[in-house]
């Protein structure tokens, strides 16, 4: 299903119809991260089962360079029954295209949400992407409380994601398909890609009683210099498909900012920044400053990181219209749905309660037009 809210009204309809409400000529910005299966599964030699969750590389600290490492790297995991893990290394028999070796794991320190792993291989033509394909399973949400299926690979992976990384899909892409696509380059609607791998934060609930005590996760993204030329030279609705497609775009707002003021991390977007920085550039001024960064360096993508937080009272920059899925109560993701289109996302979920819409990862999804 897809819930539509245009002019303040709500009306319904089938998602492979989406390109109907869009603007002809409009700029649709998806995220084209790729899920990986980030669950490990360890069995001891006692029979207990320890499960580790690979939520950051830390060595290197590059995904790309960390999932193509051929002998070992660190991550940042959660770790799932560490009661029963008492020794430091676990060492685990693995086949790959048969060829028999071990993968050693070892816990190297205790961290704020879980622990640095050394992960370590004995076969170094294989590269940990292809052990975590092979070992690991998909990395469903918390809420699915069922062990990940065969079908899981495919369904829980957007039909155009390409950069390793995420550990939670941007869902709100799972409904585009080729014949979505189709309809909209008949529109004459341009797609453009970012990059923003998900991090289990995005799951974090709120349980703080005012918002400023909360803490948001940080995620990685990665623009091109030509999408950002893309969206200067555009004169026409941007429509953001998933809040981290939204995300990354209000973030590159701030880049161009701390740019601007000459900080000393331009590229690590702080959880407050747009509600303790008075700056009236547009977003159209801020990503040129970020293209002259580029241009003087010899840069064609930024990598960069985000906290950025949106609430309501968050004014946006650079995000016209918002395609997402329905999002759980308590959530930073429901906060920045009230932020985007302000006191009727009440209206708007109740109406999604009422009339069979599924909420979350694998279900229905809204255009919001405010």
């Amino acid at each position: 299903k897809l819930l539509v809210y245009k002019d303040r009204n709500i009306s319904r309809d089938i998602f492979s119809n989406v390109a109907n409400y869009l603007e002809p000529g409009s700029l649709l910005v998806i995220n084209d991260s790729k899920v990986i299966h980030a669950r490990i599964r360890l069995v001891k030699p006692s029979g207990s089962i320890i499960e580790i969750f690979c939520l950051n590389p830390v060595d290197p600290v590059d995904y790309e360079k960390a999932l193509s490492t051929t002998a070992e790297c660190t991550w940042e995991c959660l770790v799932g029954n560490s009661k029963k893990w008492k020794t430091d290394e676990i060492i685990q028999p693995v086949a790959i295209n048969n060829r028999k070796f071990e993968l050693k794991v070892k816990k190297i320190v205790k961290t704020t949400d879980g622990y640095k792993i050394l992960f370590s291989w004995t076969d170094k033509t294989v590269s940990f992407a292809k052990i975590i394909e092979h070992f690991g399973m998909v990395p469903l949400p918390p809420y699915i409380r069922r062990q990940p299926v065969e079908d899981d690979n495919q369904r829980y992976q957007t039909i155009y994601a390409c950069h390793s990384g995420s550990v939670a899909a941007p869902t709100a892409g799972l409904h585009i398909t080729d014949g979505v696509l189709e309809k909209m380059k008949q529109k004459n609607i341009t797609i453009e890609k970012l990059t923003l791998h998900v991090g289990a934060g995005t799951f974090i609930p709120v349980k703080t009683s005012k918002i400023e005590d909360h803490r948001m996760h940080a995620e990685n993204f990665i623009v091109s210099k030509r999408m950002l030329k893309r969206l200067i030279e555009n004169t026409s609705p941007v429509i953001a498909v998933g809040t981290t497609s939204v995300r990354t775009l209000e973030s590159l707002h701030w880049m161009g900012i701390n740019l601007k003021n000459n900080e000393l991390q331009p590229f690590n977007i702080k959880q407050w920044i747009p509600y303790e920085t008075n700056d009236s550039m547009n977003f159209k001024d801020s990503l040129g400053l970020i293209v002259e960064y580029m241009d003087r360096n010899n840069l064609d993508e930024i990598k960069a990181s985000t906290s950025l937080i949106i609430v309501p009272g968050y004014t946006f920059t650079g995000v016209n219209q918002l395609i997402t899925n329905f999002h759980q109560p308590t959530s930073t993701l429901l906060m920045l749905v009230a932020a985007f289109i302000g006191n009727d996302w009440k209206r708007i979920y109740e109406y999604a309660l009422h009339h069979g819409f599924r909420f979350l990862s694998y279900g229905d999804s809204s255009l919001l037009i405010p």
